[in-house]
């Protein structure tokens, strides 16, 4: 995996945590853009089905601007390929041709994402899938998606547990961040 983030800002109050637009009131960014991707390639065989050796590979890159203060835009790109193998299909006209033995794929996805409050963000993302081959046809798909954060008193997540395991935790201090979304 790769990853970098990059952050310059200029502010009237201390630096001490530049990612963060909660704890210094007067925090502008200027620039702040972050990059992830990896890749992968895994092969196996099937013994008493195919002589030849299977593999995939598949990778994704994706990158993160925050233009202003809980605004970002984000962008990312998927691929996932497969080896090919004889096609031994019967009813195949193109029986003996090699063909690949999963359909590879494309897929962008770009979306923006708007941080109204700490503990609330709403995100509009937009996906397209293009497979390379025409057994499957591309999808093209929207989502809007509401995240949102919920303090639990320790004492209500001491019942939760107990209701769940039937044994009450061990420890019972702070307070306990969930997600939902």
């Amino acid at each position: 995996m790769y990853a970098f983030e990059y952050a310059v800002a200029i502010t009237n109050k201390a630096m001490s945590n530049p990612t963060r637009v909660y704890e210094n009131d007067g925090y502008q960014y200027i620039l702040r853009i972050a990059f992830f991707s990896e890749w992968v390639y895994s092969e196996w065989d099937a013994p008493g089905l195919l002589e030849e050796i299977l593999n995939t590979k598949s990778g994704y890159a994706e990158m993160r601007w925050d233009f202003i203060p809980g605004w970002y835009i984000a962008g990312r790109v998927d691929y996932m390929g497969f080896s090919t193998i004889e096609d031994t299909r019967t009813a195949s006209s193109a029986g003996g041709e090699k063909i690949h033995w999963d359909v590879p794929f494309v897929r962008i996805e770009p979306g923006l994402a708007w941080r109204f409050r700490r503990e609330a963000m709403i995100k509009g993302v937009y996906q397209h899938t293009e497979y390379s081959e025409t057994l499957r046809e591309d999808i093209d798909l929207f989502a809007l998606q509401l995240h949102m954060v919920f303090i639990v008193d320790a004492h209500v997540h001491q019942s939760i547990t107990k209701g769940i395991t039937g044994e009450t935790p061990l420890r019972n201090q702070g307070s306990i961040r969930m997600r939902f979304g």
